[in-house]
């Protein structure tokens, strides 16, 4: 969730300010520019609330268990518009009016049962949004399933094309074809779409710019050794298959557009050890590792992408924490972050997370989590102690979160948190943690050490083709990979955690 919430300042008609927003938490805690407070939208035990202020004087409410700032809001006795000061309720109101649901996809099971919706907004913006009963839809994916668009069409069918976006799968429909996507957009495709799509004839249709043709390759690489034949078509003049159609393409060119086309031949797979030397000359470019360190890390995060396809599909019991500790600031752990962030499997950096948006975030998305500023692990308070048992537990396949759900809190569900985490913070991080760990000591940089400047836009676009490397070795190399985990012999002088 964006947070956003009232503008801060002396405060008007119609306007909270962050002196009001924090009289209605009297246990607020304050930590650095931040309070932290147990949120009022749901049963929160844990002070899931984080209260701020903006750059732009506003007061920001961001709950860390995925609450709304509307149902904080409600909550509170409050609405929107009473966060806003007088000069901001008309420009609020008119930008809520001006943003229009244009259409909604369903995303169902075999059977054709609602799991999720992706709802689109003109101006172009989506959404997700799960059933919750007899009650409004809510509008986060806790724990829900994912799955490709269009699934029961795809069971009967021996042909199938993969576009990017439900507006272009809808516009196969009225030709007369099935096609599928996936939810979130280019680069969210996951390794267990793909097997819906096991035995099929594949045709896949990238957008005709720079992202569209990566998603596409990550497409067609993890369809390799699944689908009975892949081919690739472009578009004439066209960015996708409705800008296509609009400009007079008909079924009959697109037909004869697929018949045409040549199988897709995957590239090479690269050498192990060559992407291995490739994420450790990315790692020492920015930062200053121990060069006895650089190997351990640049298997972790290959190690990361096993988890691509699902933790059923992982081969290892167990995953250890990488954890970065710095005996004081600016030793480099995260700049390590931020570089790790580029290359991992499904990064998701964060700092103070809550416990519940951790179990949560692991069960439905299966991240690594990159998570900074982790000296509060140390701490005898009851959220510290939470967070620490759900680590503690979620280095080991198997390990789960048993807590209340549903809209009542009424249903007790299992999360399952077994998931890659690195962890990084000033001074030592608790035992159990470390018990469980590959641990990098850090050191701050001496005057006569010197490292590349890090601007992340210029060196995420120069790390896609290495993200691609390494998920074209993983998905080549997965079975043999589990093969050698299950036969290595055990290293006898080493405990059975350690191992």
């Amino acid at each position: 969730m964006r947070p956003y919430g009232p503008r801060a300042g002396r405060g008007g008609e119609g306007e909270v300010t962050l002196h009001d927003i924090l009289a209605r938490f009297p246990k607020a805690r304050k930590s650095g520019k931040s309070w932290s407070a147990r949120c009022p939208a749901h049963d929160d035990r844990h002070a899931s609330l984080s209260i701020s202020r903006g750059t732009d004087g506003r007061v920001l409410l961001n709950c860390h268990a995925g609450c709304s700032a509307d149902q904080v809001c409600r909550s509170l006795g409050l609405e929107m518009k009473d966060l806003f000061p007088n000069d901001n309720h008309r420009a609020a109101r008119s930008s809520k009016a001006a943003k229009k649901v244009v259409a909604t996809y369903d995303y169902t099971d075999e059977a054709g049962a609602l799991i999720f919706q992706v709802v689109r907004f003109e101006p172009k913006d989506f959404r997700h949004r799960r059933p919750n009963g007899a009650c409004s839809p809510v509008n986060n994916m806790d724990g829900v399933r994912r799955v490709p668009y269009n699934l029961p069409e795809l069971a009967k069918t021996e042909q199938v094309l993969v576009v990017e976006g439900e507006k272009d799968c809808e516009t196969a429909r009225s030709f007369g074809v099935v096609a599928t996507t996936n939810s979130g957009g280019a680069g969210k495709w996951r390794d267990e779409y793909s097997e819906f799509l096991r035995g099929k004839r594949v045709v896949v249709i990238p957008d005709a710019d720079e992202p569209g043709r990566k998603h596409a390759q990550r497409v067609a690489s993890s369809l390799v050794g699944k689908a009975a034949s892949i081919k690739f078509i472009e578009l004439p003049g066209s960015k996708d298959l409705s800008e296509w159609r609009e400009r007079g393409g008909t079924r009959d060119q697109l037909l004869t557009l697929i018949a045409n086309a040549t199988e897709w031949t995957p590239p090479a797979v690269p050498s192990g050890a060559a992407i291995v030397r490739e994420i450790e000359r990315l790692l020492s470019n920015f930062i200053l590792l121990p060069l006895h360190t650089l190997l351990a890390v640049a298997l972790w995060i290959i190690g990361t992408h096993l988890f691509e396809a699902g933790v059923d599909r992982c081969v290892f019991d167990a995953f250890p924490f990488l954890i970065l500790c710095s005996p004081t600031p600016r030793c480099g752990k995260t700049r390590t972050l931020e570089v790790s962030e580029l290359v991992v499997s499904r990064p998701r950096r964060t700092t103070n997370i809550s416990e519940a948006a951790l179990f949560r975030l692991a069960d439905s998305q299966r991240p690594t989590f990159l998570i900074d500023e982790q000296e509060g692990l140390n701490e005898k308070t009851e959220r510290a102690e939470a967070l620490r048992g759900l680590l503690n537990a979620g280095h080991r396949r198997g390990a789960k979160a048993t807590r209340c759900a549903g809209a009542n809190r009424d249903e007790v569900r299992d999360f399952d948190v077994y998931s890659p985490k690195m962890l990084a913070g000033i001074g030592d991080l608790p035992s159990t943690l470390r018990d469980r760990a590959i641990v990098l000591n850090m050191q701050r940089r001496q005057a006569s050490q010197s490292v590349a400047r890090f601007v992340y836009r210029v060196v995420a676009q120069s790390t896609t083709d290495l993200r691609i490397k390494i998920e074209a070795w993983v998905t080549a190399n997965r079975e043999r990979i589990g093969a050698i985990y299950e036969t290595v012999p055990s290293a006898e002088f080493l405990s059975d955690r350690e191992e």
